[in-house]
């Protein structure tokens, strides 16, 4: 451990934890989690959280986010929004998001959602959309339907049935089918199908 090897420090943590030398075992942790070790750093997460500590604890989640480039979207977000820092919280779930990591796409969503921030979440949805999450392109067109957003909303729900989204391209038919007729509707059917789409050949 003295040398610099993480694992080293882990494993004297681990023995010093089971013989209830906390104090010895969490500094050693913290040591090896410093190092990249992820289980350490899981390891000192749990002790600071029983001994209320939240700062250290923090320290942890970001060390583990740092090491997998992943994981504790949630338990980190939910403790700096506890802890009245929303606006960390946002920017760190957007950054997880902007990795590709659909967890933090998703509470990013959640958390703007509880702060009444619509406008954000539209923009967001849009872009996920675009970057071919069908199922936001489905969702985001039924929120702007709701709205009023009809010719809006249509725009999305045909990229989301071009994107493979049965319910999209289901949505789309029945709309093309009320306004211009059946064979319309089918021959918007018919297209996405062709393009080797299996939301449009359901």
């Amino acid at each position: 451990c003295d040398n610099g090897f993480s694992w080293a420090c882990f494993q004297v943590a681990w023995w010093l934890r089971n013989d209830g030398e906390d104090a010895a075992a969490e500094a050693l942790f913290r040591r090896s989690c410093e190092r990249g070790g992820r289980g350490a750093c899981e390891q000192l997460a749990e002790m600071a959280r029983d001994a209320g500590r939240p700062a250290d604890v923090e320290f942890a989640y970001r060390k583990i986010n740092d090491i997998a480039g992943c994981c504790y979207f949630d338990k980190l977000g939910s403790l700096l929004e506890q802890g009245g820092r929303p606006d960390e919280a946002i920017a760190f779930y957007g950054e997880m998001c902007d990795r590709g990591h659909r967890g933090g796409c998703g509470s990013l969503i959640a958390l703007l959602e509880r702060q009444g921030r619509s406008g954000e979440i539209e923009e967001l949805r849009q872009r996920l959309c675009t970057q071919g999450t069908a199922d936001e392109c489905r969702t985001l067109a039924g929120l702007l339907r709701d709205a009023g957003r009809g010719e809006e909303a249509a725009r999305w729900e045909e990229e989301a049935c071009r994107l493979g989204d049965p319910e999209g391209c289901e949505n789309v038919s029945e709309q093309r089918r009320e306004r211009d007729g059946p064979e319309a509707a089918e021959a918007f059917l018919r297209q996405n199908c062709s393009t080797d789409n299996r939301g449009g050949c359901r």
